[in-house]
């Protein structure tokens, strides 16, 4: 079964992919890096395996879809103290008082690895 929200997220990977490729007289694609924080609430291996379902054609044969996690970041609002953690914090370790969420539902597009033809 595919899921959609993890569907709708590779069909927009590949929109970007695509535009960022425009002019460029890429032949294959290698590898691409996607950044996929701890709280996006994405399932990672739904998102590869849809990205395989859609990605198509030549230029994508044989290509990596290199998938790192990254951990959420909050930060004290009364001691400043940072804190990555996989999940959802709201009282600070340190102090007890309320965490801020600084990073860490995003999903981005960090590296396109690309074999270019010669011009």
């Amino acid at each position: 079964m595919v899921a959609m929200h993890e569907m709708s997220l590779a069909l927009s990977l590949l929109d970007t992919i695509e535009k960022s490729l425009e002019g460029k007289n890429v032949k294959k694609l290698r590898e691409i890096t996607i950044e996929v924080g701890s709280l996006a609430m994405v399932n990672t291996e739904q998102l590869s395996f849809c990205f395989s379902i859609i990605a198509k054609g030549e230029i994508f044969s044989d290509m990596k879809l290199n998938i790192q996690k990254k951990k959420a970041v909050f930060r004290c609002i009364s001691c400043q103290k940072e804190v990555s953690s996989e999940e959802l914090l709201s009282n600070c370790s340190f102090c007890g008082s309320s965490m801020e969420f600084m990073s860490g539902d995003e999903l981005i597009l960090k590296r396109i690895k690309a074999e270019v033809e010669d011009a």
